[in-house]
């Protein structure tokens, strides 16, 4: 019976180690402008951005649709750290039109 409570113990305490590091991995692996997490900056980034400011209901953070933004998203969006604008969709769009590095 204790080995089994010990067991148990050792399996929360190491589940919880596993899950933060990942969570921590995720978040060092993160690209910059990618907000919809497809591994590519594109005009969806951009477009997600826009959505989610215009109708944060939906798209936002807690929003309704299935594809919202998410807060690593969020992270991810501010392409200039003054939080996510109209300003970081229109970076994500010059960065693809090669007018910004």
């Amino acid at each position: 019976m204790i080995k089994r409570i010990i067991a148990t113990i050792l399996a929360v305490i190491f589940s919880s180690f596993f899950l933060s590091s990942l969570t921590l991995n995720v978040a060092a692996f993160s690209i910059k402008g990618d907000v919809n997490f497809d591994n590519e900056v594109d005009m969806a980034d951009a477009v997600m951005i826009m959505q989610a400011l215009a109708n944060p209901n939906k798209y936002g953070i807690e929003g309704t649709a299935e594809h919202h933004l998410t807060e690593q998203g969020k992270l991810n969006g501010d392409m200039n750290g003054d939080g996510l604008t109209v300003g970081d969709a229109q970076a994500i769009q010059k960065k693809l039109l090669g007018l910004k590095k």
